[in-house]
């Protein structure tokens, strides 16, 4: 967000570069009076500088007041989220500081060259130049129109991509129905439970007493295990032994799928007596078609870690659907290879406990929360919340973060598109000599629309042609905040090109009918 109000204040002072450059131009007259009865070139860019700098003052003030208001704006739409480090902005000395700051640096980087510029005149082209008459090449392109392009590009493709992730992410489809479904963790205290037979009697007894409550449909648990190595093996027979890359994978018991609901479209479900038999795991169809190639995976071997490890081997006794339980681990594969695991002997002493309830607004998650206290002993009572609260925050704060980056990419197409038409309003105002000539020598008012045009597209192209580098290039840095949307993403490229087109069109538009405007009878009688 700061690298991005950083570009929308590039984008302005680039503006404010442009208007000093053109009122350096429109003023050389006046700088060639003043240098020839004396006045000293320092002089003369001292003074353009503290009109800059007023500007920049003047500017800052505005900026400031406006920021008070858009403090209580940005406020007021935060999200209230315990789960992430979110505090509200608050005004202080540093806020000032950084204003003033701000306005200082913009009048040093972006007024002293045009000063300068405006500054080098020679005494006598301009006072030899008549009232409606110039002298000189009118440059037709701007090398700061081209930069604000760029980066309005920049801002537009960001902003659309985190508003495509923060949809994705609203709408995400998790492959079982969340309704109804609630959590809390619980950790079993250390002096207590010591070795893995106590661990888990501790947990069967907490399931069977949040079983027996009414409004419990069906309970399970969820801890997480660590392969060893970082990877997950199979006993495929081929030319290699296929692996795929899984830090971690779900530690459940026996009911955990049906009480999601995921279906079986291969073997069986978990069984009460799969610990007793050593273990059971069922891989979704992503990981089967990865492990084994084509092969029937049920009744085959994985080994939870590397080949060289001492982990176990353990069946596969199915194959369920592709989910997405654990949706915040994974950001843009459309089918991530999971595997559930049953294990022998279960030694996780912090765990997920969730259930399903029969009616969403009865007071079942306050019961459970007593039951589990009771069930596992200590002093605090642990938090029962729904499934989907983790999932919605984390959709708030996506959403937050994307509304402040479309304002910004609305304030950066803005200010491009006002540099693009200041630039274009100036080359016209400039040539506009040369355009009655041309109509008096027989071009037509479509040929002279024709050109303004041109000039506009030749600075619209190179500046999308800059951005749309630059944002490849920049995005990546979004690239692990991001859901669901795979870099680069062509679509937003292609929707923000065409959005700063449209921009851009019309900033050429009013110049371009100015010129065309133009008579020649009137230009030539002036000149």
């Amino acid at each position: 967000m700061a690298a991005s109000a950083i570009v929308v204040l590039l984008i302005a002072c680039a503006n404010l570069a442009n208007l000093m450059n053109a009122r350096g131009v429109t003023r050389r007259r006046e700088l060639a009076l003043r240098l020839a009865i004396g006045a000293r070139r320092g002089a003369l860019v001292r003074q353009l500088l503290v009109e800059a700098g007023l500007l920049a003052v003047i500017g800052g003030a505005l900026g400031v007041v406006a920021a008070l208001w858009g403090v209580n704006l940005v406020k007021a739409a935060m999200p209230q989220v315990e789960y992430f480090a979110m505090r509200p902005p608050l005004v202080s000395w540093r806020f000032f500081v950084f204003g003033i700051a701000a306005s200082g640096c913009t009048v040093l980087l972006f007024g002293l060259l045009p000063a300068i510029r405006a500054s080098d005149v020679d005494l006598a082209e301009p006072l030899k130049e008549g009232a409606g008459a110039h002298t000189g090449h009118v440059r037709r392109y701007s090398l700061l129109a081209i930069v604000q392009v760029a980066l309005a590009l920049v801002l537009v493709m960001s902003a659309a991509v985190s508003a495509k992730s923060a949809y994705q992410l609203a709408n995400a489809a998790f492959g079982f129905d969340p309704k109804g479904l609630y959590q809390a963790i619980i950790g079993l205290p250390r002096p207590q439970y010591t070795d893995a037979k106590g661990i888990q009697a501790a947990y069967d007894h907490a399931l069977a007493m949040v079983a027996r409550l009414p409004g419990v449909k069906s309970v399970a648990t969820v801890g997480h295990g660590r392969s060893a190595g970082g990877v997950v093996t199979s006993d495929f027979e081929g030319d290699s032994l296929p692996i795929i890359t899984l830090l971690s994978y779900p530690v459940v018991s026996p009911s955990f799928l049906s009480m999601l609901g995921l279906p079986v479209i291969a073997g069986r479900d978990f069984a009460p007596g799969d610990r007793e038999t050593g273990g059971a795991v069922l891989v979704n169809e992503s990981a089967a078609r990865r492990l084994w190639r084509g092969q029937h995976p049920v009744g085959r071997m994985i080994k939870l870690g590397s080949l060289q490890s001492t982990a176990p081997w353990i069946r596969v006794v199915g194959v369920v659907a592709n989910s997405r339980f654990e949706e915040e681990r994974e950001r843009y594969l459309p089918q991530p290879a999971q595997v559930w695991v049953v294990p022998s002997v279960d030694s996780i002493r912090t765990k997920w406990v969730l259930f399903r309830a029969a009616l969403a607004d009865s007071a079942t998650p306050v019961l459970v929360a007593r039951e589990l206290r009771a069930a596992i002993g200590g002093t605090r009572t642990p938090r029962v919340g729904r499934w989907l609260e983790w999932h919605e925050y984390r959709a708030g704060v996506a959403m937050y973060a994307t509304r402040i980056f479309v304002f910004l990419g609305i304030c950066a197409l803005g200010l491009a598109t006002v540099g693009l038409y200041g630039v274009l309003a100036y080359a016209v105002t400039r040539r506009v000599r040369e355009y009655g000539v041309r109509m008096a020598l027989g071009a037509t008012r479509e040929h002279v629309f024709r050109m303004v045009l041109h000039d506009g597209t030749v600075m619209y192209l190179a500046g999308t042609a800059f951005g749309a580098l630059a944002a490849l290039g920049i995005l990546k840095v979004l690239d692990s905040m991001l859901y669901d949307v795979p870099l680069p993403d062509v679509v937003s490229l292609i929707v923000s090109e065409a959005v700063l087109c449209g921009a851009a069109f019309l900033a050429c538009l009013v110049p371009a009918r100015r010129a065309m405007r133009a008579d020649p009878v009137e230009i030539l009688r002036s000149t």
